[in-house]
């Protein structure tokens, strides 16, 4: 039996190998198949483009509309406003941790945003631990 030497909600280092949270799943990797991981945030534009194309939608109807009546213009230009303003400021992320094997090849995980603080730590020793190897390869 391996010795844990951290554990959190995204995943388990050991000795010699690490789990991370992989699809509601804890994979298994080997430190010696690594040679660089890291964490992205990755901002999330589909909830401004909604927001945008609403704010569109509404200043247009409000000039549609403005036949029935004219207080509708100004009802759609200060609700397309709002919106516009909205979508201008809305900030959602994703994130997401990058694997760089030893054949340069990327494995890509999907972080969810709730634990992205505890795959920041995780990142963190990891990276720790495989400078740690490296450096002690090239001494060798």
């Amino acid at each position: 039996m391996e010795k844990l030497e951290y554990k959190n909600n995204f995943g388990l280092l050991f000795e010699s190998h690490f789990c991370v949270l992989q699809s509601g799943l804890m994979k298994d990797y080997s430190y010696d198949g690594f040679r660089k991981i890291r964490l992205f945030k990755i901002r999330n534009y589909h909830y401004n483009l909604v927001l945008f194309l609403v704010s569109i939608g509404m200043t247009m109807l409000g000039f549609g509309l403005r036949s029935y009546d004219p207080s509708m213009v100004v009802l759609g230009v200060v609700v397309g406003a709002v919106m516009l303003f909205l979508s201008y400021r809305t900030k959602k992320y994703r994130y997401q941790l990058q694997m760089v094997t030893l054949n340069y090849e990327p494995i890509v995980v999907e972080v969810a945003a709730i634990i992205h603080e505890d795959a920041k730590t995780i990142v963190r020793k990891l990276n720790r631990k495989l400078n740690q190897k490296s450096t002690y390869l090239q001494a060798v």
